[in-house]
């Protein structure tokens, strides 16, 4: 679920960033394209009035037929311009025209701006143009203006010079209202785009964009307002009841899901209850009648109450007594397993001397190793740590154990221990025949045994995963150095090294793992 409401998240996001996208594309068109009004009009400007004939029939004479026939002409036949004024240096008007649309009042633009535009008209000389272009606000109306003074193009002489007094001015005009809205409309795609006075600003829906004019004053004149488009919005509406269906068919798949895994934890739960109580059985139902079977195969072994006879009998009652004390180890061992995988094995702690505990295990093992004609070797070094006897005593015993096990006959099998800055150590190593990197990591998982080790000396492959469990419970570590043919040596570190003497030692406790 929270995988999908991230999409979701990521979804809203991605049309967010579309939709800001194409709200500052369209802005940034709609400047563009306004701010190219003015400068068009500036440009009809200047072509009418940087010329020579524009000085002699409008500065040096007032020619009102060249006026009417040009100027009045070029503002009729250009698309775009709604007339043309004239006007003489003193700032009265020389000449008009307008394209059947009312004149602007000239009172109003003057003082919103055009008188000081036209007082900044500083002729310099021929080659440099004397011009202008904005926006006008003429009471309830706003016009695109272009100006130009009248200047020649510098292939003329004039006697006496014209000097750099003001000369008449040419300004086109085009006002701002529907007509361009419209324009604008249709060539930027915009939608319900609309051009509204200073005095309906206020008016303008607050979720409309708007894009603001400012007059030659410096002052708003009036704004562009538009509906913004909305691509990202327009995408999750053609994508939201595709994508419902889509989030429910993955609601009932992840519910399906979580459904049949809870059914499969119950049932593992149920499976480990079913052990437990197996297991609990078992230490009882089997440990106990096994345990008499040993124990009075061993009585009538010793012949306490009568003679047995004949050799094989007795060889049968060894044999009966051999393999329930291996059976016994191979049920103690998937016991111990068992409640170290289920997180139940208790650990005591009490202080004790790790070479008693060793010397009892050696001594314990010594049997076996004489049998197969196997030399035991000790080097221990005495300390006071505080640990689990028992769980220590286990680990050396399955140590040895394996090692005995893997040692070829005249082998030699031993033990060496010392005192560790972090604590205390001791080291189980043979002349067995040894394992590979690959064949340790068999011999390390649960009933793993190594091929050629099997076929020689059997096995549950129980005791080396046990040694490392139990090493890892009491805070230990445990490292395996071996080659094939070259022997294995098994080193087990221990924590928490006591003082020398036993004083200041704490109390036994229990520890819970």
């Amino acid at each position: 679920m929270a995988s999908l409401v991230a999409l979701s998240a990521i979804a809203i996001l991605f049309a967010n960033q579309m939709d800001m996208n194409a709200v500052n594309s369209e802005r940034r068109l709609l400047s563009d394209m306004v701010a190219k009004i003015p400068h068009s009009l500036r440009v009809v400007a200047e072509d009418n009035s940087w010329w020579d004939e524009a000085v002699d029939n409008l500065h040096l004479t007032e020619n009102q037929n060249w006026m009417r026939a040009t100027l009045g002409d070029t503002s009729n036949a250009i698309a775009g311009i709604d007339g043309v004024v004239i006007l003489r240096g003193d700032n009265s008007i020389m000449y008009s025209n307008s394209n059947n649309t009312p004149e602007p009042n000239l009172d109003r633009l003057m003082r919103n701006g055009l008188e000081k535009t036209l007082s900044e008209l500083v002729p310099v000389d021929a080659n440099v143009g004397v011009a202008a272009a904005g926006f006008l606000s003429g009471g309830d109306r706003v016009f695109a203006v272009g100006l130009s003074m009248v200047q020649p193009s510098g292939f003329k002489a004039y006697s006496p010079p014209l000097g750099n007094q003001r000369r008449p001015v040419v300004m086109f005009y085009r006002e701002i209202g529907e007509a361009e809205s419209r324009e604008l409309s249709n060539s930027l795609d915009l939608s319900n785009l609309e051009f509204l006075h200073l005095d309906q600003n206020d008016v303008a829906a607050s979720t409309e964009l708007n894009h603001t004019l400012f007059g030659l004053n410096g002052l708003p004149t009036g704004r562009f307002v538009w509906s913004p488009a909305t691509p990202g919005a327009n995408l999750l509406a053609t994508i939201f009841w595709p994508a419902i269906f889509f989030l429910i068919v993955i609601f009932l798949a992840v519910w399906s899901f979580v459904h049949r895994a809870r059914s499969l934890v119950d049932g593992l739960e149920q499976a480990d209850r079913v052990k437990t109580a197996f297991l609990a059985s078992m230490s009882h139902e089997v440990r106990t009648p096994l345990n008499a079977i040993i124990g009075f195969a061993e009585i009538v072994r010793l012949e306490l109450y009568g003679e047995i006879k004949g050799e094989k009998n007795k060889e049968y009652l060894d044999i009966i007594r051999s393999s329930g004390e291996h059976l016994l180890t191979v049920i103690n061992d998937i016991l111990n397993i068992s409640k170290l995988d289920a997180g139940k094995m208790e650990v005591f702690a009490e202080a004790m001397d790790p070479v008693e505990i060793i010397t009892e295990s050696i001594k314990l093992m010594e049997p076996n190793a004489r049998d197969r004609s196997i030399r035991l070797v000790q080097e221990l070094e005495s300390s006071m740590i505080i640990n689990d006897e028992r769980i220590i005593r286990q680990i050396l015993i399955n140590l040895l154990s394996n090692a005995i096990k893997f040692t070829a006959p005249g082998g030699q099998v031993a033990v060496h221990s010392e005192i560790i800055p972090t604590g205390y150590k001791f080291i189980v190593s043979d002349t067995g025949i040894g394992m590979s990197k690959e064949e340790i990591d068999v011999a390390l998982a649960p009933f793993g045994q190594v091929g050629e080790a099997k076929k020689q000396v059997g096995g549950t492959g129980l005791g080396l995963p046990l040694v490392n469990r139990f090493v890892a419970l009491i805070g230990g570590k445990m490292t395996i150095r071996s080659a094939p043919g070259h022997g294995t040596s098994v080193t087990i570190e221990l924590p928490q090294a006591a003082p020398a003497t036993s004083e200041d030692l704490p109390a036994k406790s229990a520890i819970m793992s």
